[in-house]
C-alpha cells in the first residue's frame, strides 16, 4: 500500500476517485440474501473510506483499517464507522470478532499469505470474506478515439507498476480455510469533468510510480494530462467513463 503515501495523493483520492463500491456490495447483499445487518464488519485497506461507508448498509458497526495515516485523515466520518491505522497483514483484533471482512481494490498490493491467514483468524465461524476489484476499461462513452489514446499514449507515458496476483479460485480459498461460494461481475458508468478525470489519474499508482522513479512532479503530470485531454472535452462539462469489476464471495470453513 506504499504507493498511496505520497504528499497530496490522499486529498486527490478522496476528491476524485470514482465510487464503485455500492454496486459491488449490492451484488453481495443479493447473493448472500442479507436481510438483517451483520453485527460487525471490517474493511481492510479502506483508504479514504469510499469502500467503508457503503458497508453501513450491511452492518450495524464497521471498522476500516489502512496502513496510511494520510489516507485515513481524509476518510469520511460516519457515526457507525471507526477508522484505525493498521497493516492488513497484522490486524489488531482478537480471533472471531467479525461477521464480514471486505477488501476492495487492494488484494494485489498485500502480502497475500499473511493477509488471508489474518482474515481467517479475525472472522467468526461461517463469516463472509468478500474480495472485489474494479478497473477503468479505457473507454469514454460515445467517443471511440479515447481508448486508442489511453492505451497508446497515456499508458506508454505512465505504465502500470507491477502488482501482485488477484487470483481467487477454489484452491486459493481452501488453502486458507475458506470456501469460494460464488463470484460475479459488475459495472459502473462514472461522469467526470476533465479536471476530475485528471485528479483521478493523479491518484493512481501509474503516475505515483512516475513521480517516484523519474522525478516528474504531480503538477507537471497534471498539466500534461489537462492539455492531452482537451480534445475529448471540446465543450467542457462531463464525459462518461466505463468501469468494470469482479467480486468473489468466500465463507470461512476452518481455522481461527
Amino acid at each position: 500500500m506504499g504507493w498511496f503515501r505520497e504528499e497530496g495523493v490522499a486529498k486527490r483520492y478522496a476528491r476524485a476517485r470514482p465510487c464503485v463500491h455500492p454496486k459491488a456490495l449490492a451484488k453481495f447483499r443479493e447473493f448472500a440474501d442479507v436481510t438483517d445487518p451483520f453485527p460487525l464488519a471490517l474493511d481492510v485497506a479502506c483508504g479514504t473510506g469510499q469502500s467503508t461507508i457503503p458497508l453501513t448498509e450491511l452492518a450495524e458497526r464497521v471498522i476500516g483499517v489502512d496502513a496510511s495515516e494520510e489516507m485515513l485523515a481524509q476518510a469520511t466520518a460516519h457515526p457507525r464507522v471507526t477508522y484505525r491505522v493498521a497493516l492488513a497483514e497484522e490486524l489488531p483484533f482478537g480471533g472471531g470478532e467479525f461477521d464480514l471482512v471486505t477488501v476492495a481494490q487492494a488484494l494485489h498490493w498485500l502480502e497475500t499469505h499473511q493477509f488471508r491467514a489474518e482474515v481467517n483468524r479475525v472472522l467468526r465461524a461461517s463469516g463472509w470474506f468478500v474480495i472485489y476489484t474494479s478497473w477503468f476499461t479505457e473507454e469514454m462513452k460515445g467517443d471511440p478515439r479515447f481508448a486508442g489514446w489511453f492505451d497508446g499514449v497515456y499508458l506508454v507515458r505512465y505504465p502500470s507498476p507491477d502488482r501482485g496476483p488477484t487470483d481467487v479460485n477454489p484452491k486459493f480459498a481452501g488453502m486458507y480455510g475458506f470456501e469460494l461460494c460464488g463470484e460475479d461481475e459488475f459495472s459502473n458508468e462514472i461522469a467526470m469533468s476533465r479536471r476530475r478525470f485528471t485528479d483521478y489519474q493523479l491518484s493512481t499508482s501509474n503516475i505515483i510510480a512516475a513521480v517516484r522513479r523519474r522525478g516528474e512532479s504531480f503538477e507537471e503530470a497534471g498539466e500534461w494530462l489537462l492539455d492531452a485531454l482537451e480534445p475529448f472535452f471540446p465543450e467542457g462539462g462531463d464525459r462518461t467513463f466505463l468501469f468494470s469489476g469482479k467480486i468473489w464471495y468466500l465463507r470461512k470453513t476452518t481455522g481461527g
